[in-house]
């Protein structure tokens, strides 16, 4: 006796039951093959579902890598583009007190640092505000001269007509 997997015995549980069947209904030998014709093309119909859903699984993958790559490289030029925007050219009176190269495009995070560097080295800060010394309160109060003190969170506001963008 042979020993044979499940499936061969399923398919050999199937003909002959066919067989059986075939004989027990006194059909004609026509019917039980198309019967049978019918059984194959069910199976070869179910291996080309399954083949083809491993190709989709394999296409999906690819496109969900694919999508991973493009979306890192939309993130970085859009960072790109936020970079140009936030990069100004200072006036002359402004690069001098900071010290940074006058004509130049900065970025806004480095006039910012350099202006609180400038801040903490002549000790200008008092809790939430800036005390103006000479040189600040001729660059920053263009329109308001009485002012003697300014809160940080304005500092910004006031330098905008110092920045070409």
């Amino acid at each position: 006796m042979r020993i044979d997997n499940g499936t061969s015995k399923r398919r050999n549980v199937v003909w002959n039951y066919l067989y059986s069947y075939g004989s027990y209904c006194r059909t004609n030998k026509e019917e039980l093959r198309q019967i049978i014709k019918l059984n194959t093309s069910y199976n070869s119909l179910v291996n080309e579902i399954h083949n083809i859903s491993k190709k989709q699984v394999k296409l999906l993958d690819s496109h969900n890598k694919t999508n991973k790559l493009n979306k890192t490289n939309k993130t970085n030029k859009s960072n790109n583009e936020q970079d140009n925007i936030y990069c100004v050219t200072l006036s002359y009176e402004l690069a001098d007190l900071l010290n940074l190269p006058n004509g130049k495009t900065h970025h806004l995070k480095d006039v910012t640092s350099a202006l609180n560097i400038y801040i903490k080295t002549n000790n200008l800060q008092e809790g939430g505000t800036i005390i103006l010394n000479k040189n600040l309160k001729t660059l920053l109060t263009r329109k308001h001269k009485s002012l003697t003190t300014v809160p940080f969170v304005k500092l910004q506001g006031l330098l905008y007509h110092h920045f070409k963008y």
